[in-house]
């Protein structure tokens, strides 16, 4: 029973050390390349682009190569990020934006300042376990896990010097 349990816990920290690795080499890495990874939550790029991607966007690309077809995103005067792509350029040089999944063009030009950058790829669907995990009750339940395994492993080295403590005497 010991071992068993010994082996399950190896499991967990295994996975959840690479977990946190390759949290690190998705998220943390590709921004020192002026990459961002953005959660696509609406369905207007469908299929090309499905809800819940995360879209990798470069925010290094020039605002004035963008050429038709490519995939940008830009910012409203909310803030807000959208991701949508470039159909037409209009005299003044702004761009003409339509989600795929939309029967008609954004309402209005996309100026070259509301720029952000260039769409790279998506990963479908791994934006929605982001977004879950940005949540109080993920990160809770994620430290629970994590200070169980640290105090099993307390444990576990405990009864390992319990039994070389016996052995000894």
């Amino acid at each position: 029973m010991k071992k068993a349990f010994h082996v399950i816990t190896k499991i967990l920290e295994i996975f959840i050390l690479a977990l946190l690795f390759l949290s690190f080499l998705v998220f943390a890495v590709p921004r020192f390349f002026g990459i961002t990874p953005d959660i696509v939550l609406s369905g207007s790029m469908e299929p090309s682009i499905p809800t819940g991607s995360i879209c990798f966007v470069d925010r290094r690309a020039d605002k004035y190569e963008v050429e038709a077809n490519d995939i940008i995103s830009y910012k409203l005067s909310n803030d807000a990020l959208i991701l949508h792509r470039v159909i037409a350029f209009d005299a003044k040089g702004n761009y003409i934006t339509k989600g795929d999944a939309n029967d008609k063009q954004d309402f209005a030009p996309v100026s070259p300042e509301q720029f952000v950058g260039k769409a790279m790829f998506a990963v479908p669907y791994i934006g929605y376990a982001v977004e879950a995990l940005q949540h109080r009750e993920a990160l809770i339940a994620i430290a629970t896990i994590i200070a169980m395994l640290i105090f099993l492993e307390i444990v576990n080295i405990g009864s390992k010097a319990k039994e070389v403590k016996n052995e000894d005497a």
